[in-house]
């Protein structure tokens, strides 16, 4: 009867770790499964600096906090949505970037109740918007990432430190302290 239950047990311990590791989403990894930093900001994010770049995201970390710009060149409108969840804590300072809540197409974002998930849909063109964010109620945080340009997950677009490291996938991780 004893061996049954161990049996029993094993196979729950089993299917509970397997679920849990299908919910979470990939660390930030490059595609040969390097580990990516977030620290420093990118040369291209500088005022000027968007000349002759696609659409894209740039996230970083500095001694402010944590940043994340969508940025596209010339007059083309494009459309960036996503959401960037906490594990622990909660959003303390949040500051919009750029952002328009009137207008033809204004932009949107919402963080939940608990101040653990942050939505937005960003139209730009010609320009850089975003946030500024920092952690609080907590020493560190998992900042689960999910972004997306015109409605697609592409993580070529994605920019991530100093170094401008693409994550593997549009859906990451990243450890925040």
């Amino acid at each position: 009867m004893r061996q049954y239950v161990v049996l029993a047990y094993v196979a729950w311990i089993g299917i509970v770790s397997t679920s849990v590791a299908q919910e979470t989403p990939p660390l930030a990894k490059t595609k040969s499964g390097e580990l990516i930093s977030p620290q420093g900001q990118s040369v291209d994010v500088q005022e000027g600096k968007l000349v002759d770049r696609t659409a894209r995201f740039y996230l970083w970390s500095d001694a402010q906090g944590w940043h994340l710009r969508c940025a596209a060149r010339d007059r083309t409108l494009i459309k960036f949505t996503g959401t960037l969840e906490l594990s622990d804590g909660e959003f303390g300072k949040l500051r919009p970037i750029g952002l328009e809540a009137k207008g033809k197409v204004a932009d949107k974002w919402a963080v939940d109740e608990a101040r653990r998930k942050l939505e937005f849909e960003i139209h730009t063109s010609n320009s850089f918007d975003g946030f500024d964010f920092t952690l609080a109620k907590a020493k560190s945080a998992n900042l689960t990432c999910r972004l997306h340009v015109n409605g697609k997950p592409q993580p070529h677009r994605i920019f991530i430190g100093k170094d401008n490291r693409h994550p593997a996938e549009a859906a990451f991780s990243l450890t925040m302290e």
